[in-house]
């Protein structure tokens, strides 16, 4: 079939279920939308996901933004309240709100609209595709360098700031998830930045060529990540994992059976573990671990509360749509702190952080918060449209790292306020840019 027909038929597929889904805002119940839903995304990892590319980063993190949304859902339709015994009424109230369904159709909208962004991006064609299986990633060796040192730097730094943390008291590996962020460090504006940085050190992990130097490095960032779990936390170490995990598609190679079991048994037992231990701490619940097949994905699914009370907040008018204020607040802010040009500004979304606090956010909420479901359209069908053209280009170790950061720092906000993702990519681009010109400079004064 001609790559154009081909393509202007999978475009034609979601534009009908993008159709289906946006009359079904207003007119279904929960599990009707819940198996739309389903249907919506099988549909789009078939037409997305290629057996000769398998899934890279942008898949990745299409794949992460379904679990956040549907997670819960999905198991609490097919199986019941029995998969939710973990969490309260409480918690739980967004279930019978009467904007479930819209929050599950919206979620629906920005998946089709982040896969027809990749699909028009997409410049697949039978040449690219025997190029894709033969071609290997280039390394000029003082890029490569870099990124080792880097990576060296950057691990080292962040285990030593958490050993210090533990040998003065701060923070322990046998106290409750609350203990730690009661802690100054947990409370210290640096930690975002740190968490951030470990994020970095470990693409930069995976795309280290030597596997001698790669095995050193590992060691450094297993202490940190088994830190990290111990006292509770998860995210903080599986966003940059499995975003690396894309790598294997990028790279030409085929998924390993070992990293696939240690997958499911992070998936099944380990993330289980340290959710439901998190009020006695991880070291006192080693002896209860057991399998779920459900637990790990209520958790993630948990997001779609925010979409919820977003949508009831802007139906019942306790607040108005935000016009993009939450994006380009953050960066005329970021501008302020260097040149005050634009007076006193404020976060966009803090009210909703003090009002919902612990509760994180989602791009699907913060999106329609903006403008509504043409915010869900216009921000992941343009989101899934860049990532998918500049991951078609990646030809180098480096270039692969630097996709592999900003695909990062995405998925990090998969579950988080928008806010942050400015200043990341500023700090991302900024140190990849320091890596690029130092060894250019090397190079010339040779």
């Amino acid at each position: 079939m001609n790559r154009y027909i081909k393509k202007a038929f999978k475009l034609l597929i979601l534009i009908f279920f993008l159709a289906v889904n946006i009359i079904a805002v207003t007119r279904t119940s929960p599990k009707s939308a819940s198996i739309l839903s389903a249907v919506t995304v099988f549909v789009c990892l078939f037409l997305t996901i290629k057996r000769k590319y398998g899934v890279t980063p942008t898949i990745c993190l299409l794949i992460y933004t379904i679990l956040t949304q549907f997670g819960l859902v999905w198991p609490y339709v097919v199986l019941g309240n029995g998969v939710l015994s973990n969490y309260n009424i409480y918690t739980l109230r967004f279930l019978k709100s009467i904007y479930l369904p819209q929050a599950i159709c919206i979620a629906s909208v920005a998946i089709i609209c982040f896969s027809i962004g990749f699909i028009i991006a997409d410049k697949e064609t039978k040449n690219e595709l025997e190029e894709h299986a033969n071609h290997i990633l280039s390394d000029d060796g003082l890029s490569q360098t870099g990124i080792v040192v880097s990576c060296a730097i950057i691990l080292s730094i962040t285990l030593l700031v958490f050993i210090f943390g533990i040998l003065r008291g701060d923070i322990s590996i046998f106290g409750s998830y609350s203990d730690y962020m009661s802690s100054e460090l947990y409370s210290n504006s640096f930690y975002v930045y740190l968490l951030l940085f470990y994020g970095i050190g470990t693409v930069f992990l995976f795309t280290i060529n030597d596997k001698k130097i790669r095995n050193i490095l590992f060691i450094i960032w297993f202490l940190i990540a088994a830190i990290l779990f111990l006292t509770g936390n998860k995210g903080e170490v599986l966003y940059a994992a499995f975003t690396c995990y894309g790598f294997i598609a990028i790279e030409k190679k085929k998924a390993n059976r070992k990293l696939i079991v240690l997958g499911l048994i992070m998936l099944f037992l380990i993330i289980p573990l340290i959710t439901n231990s998190r009020p006695d701490g991880v070291v006192a619940n080693l002896n209860n671990i057991k399998f779920s097949f459900t637990d790990a994905f209520v958790e993630m699914g948990m997001q779609i509360r925010m979409s919820v009370f977003m949508i009831n907040d802007v139906k019942t008018g306790v607040r108005h749509l935000l016009l993009g204020k939450s994006y380009y607040n953050p960066v005329l802010m970021l501008i302020n702190h260097f040149i005050p040009l634009f007076g006193h500004l404020e976060i966009a979304t803090r009210d909703i952080y003090d009002i919902y606090k612990g509760y994180g956010s989602s791009q699907v909420a913060e999106s329609y918060l903006n403008f509504g479901l043409y915010g869900v359209v216009g921000f992941f069908g343009i989101l899934g449209f860049i990532l998918r053209h500049f991951e078609q280009k990646i030809d180098t170790t480096f270039g692969l790292a630097l996709f592999g950061c900003v695909v990062f720092v995405f998925m990090n906000a998969t579950r988080n306020h928008f806010y942050f993702v400015p200043v990341q990519l500023v700090i991302v681009f900024s140190l990849f840019l320091v890596l690029y010109i130092i060894p250019k400079r090397k190079h010339l004064q040779k």
